[in-house]
């Protein structure tokens, strides 16, 4: 009698799909807007590992990376973010493209205002929020950012995570077709959707921003993939043992692979704050 293998039961991917980027990017390729022109900006400076900006005049840096318009209202939050390529949070209408000095930014405008300019080695980003006047001064002074790096094309990012976005929501589509079927070919048809996703992006050249992270992705998806194939194999030999072994690794990989995408966004404390 064939041995009863059990189901893979890897949790839901939900975190996976375009929580890592910015919605509409790709539309915005070519064109800048007018820019943030600066102006009444005071001698204090904001600061955050490799951003600075000016503060707007008359307002109080109360701690390095923050300033406070005067009587508490408005607050201008400098940081600078390694590796990241912009979050879906950031962005519940596409943002408008503008410069700011010499590099060129997204801004998003809701509740507050989200202003982030990639660089070579990061994303600066500046977040205003208060009355509208208290905005308005803020974002003034975010065209005197600098950051560290070389400016960095939004043409270039934006094709990156477009590309991103497309290639994780297809291994999610495949992932999740290929878990209703039997498990030896369930595992198989995961172990290929991971693989497939990793060679898509390997084949990919990121911006500089997003190269190491986007190495870490492509080794966390193959490693993932490579989990699926023990667990096929396993299925295959009806081993309950070695099966569960590798369904706990495939549980692992996966974690890892949701863990870079998170962290290609910004952390939800700073996205809040």
């Amino acid at each position: 009698m064939a041995l009863a293998v059990p189901r893979p039961t890897a949790p839901r991917f939900t975190a996976i799909a375009p929580a890592a980027l910015a919605v509409g990017l790709a539309a915005l390729a070519g064109h800048l807007a007018s820019g943030v022109q600066g102006g009444g900006e005071g001698s204090e400076t904001i600061s955050a590992g490799g951003v600075h900006m000016v503060a707007p005049e008359g307002w109080r840096v109360e701690r390095q990376a923050a300033a406070r318009a005067p009587g508490g209202q408005g607050l201008a939050v400098v940081r600078f973010l390694p590796g990241v390529v912009f979050a879906r949070e950031l962005a519940p209408a596409p943002p408008d493209a503008v410069r700011l000095g010499e590099l060129e930014a997204y801004r998003w405008r809701g509740a507050r205002t989200t202003l982030a300019a990639p660089t070579s080695e990061g994303v600066a980003v500046v977040s205003c929020s208060g009355p509208a006047r208290a905005v308005r001064q803020c974002e003034r002074a975010a065209a005197t950012l600098e950051a560290r790096g070389a400016p960095a094309s939004l043409d270039t990012l934006g094709f990156y995570a477009s590309h991103l976005r497309i290639a994780i929501d297809r291994l999610e589509r495949r992932r999740r077709a290929a878990l209703r079927a039997d498990p030896t070919a369930a595992a198989t048809g995961a172990r290929d959707a991971y693989e497939s996703a990793a060679r898509s992006l390997g084949d990919l050249a990121p911006p500089a921003a997003a190269e190491e992270a986007n190495e870490e992705l492509v080794g966390a998806l193959r490693a993932a993939g490579a989990a699926y194939g023990e667990l096929g194999r396993a299925a295959r030999r009806g081993r309950r043992r070695a099966y569960a072994a590798a369904a706990r690794e495939v549980r692992r990989r996966e974690a890892a692979v949701r863990a870079v995408l998170a962290g290609m966004a910004p952390p939800a404390a700073e996205r809040q704050r």
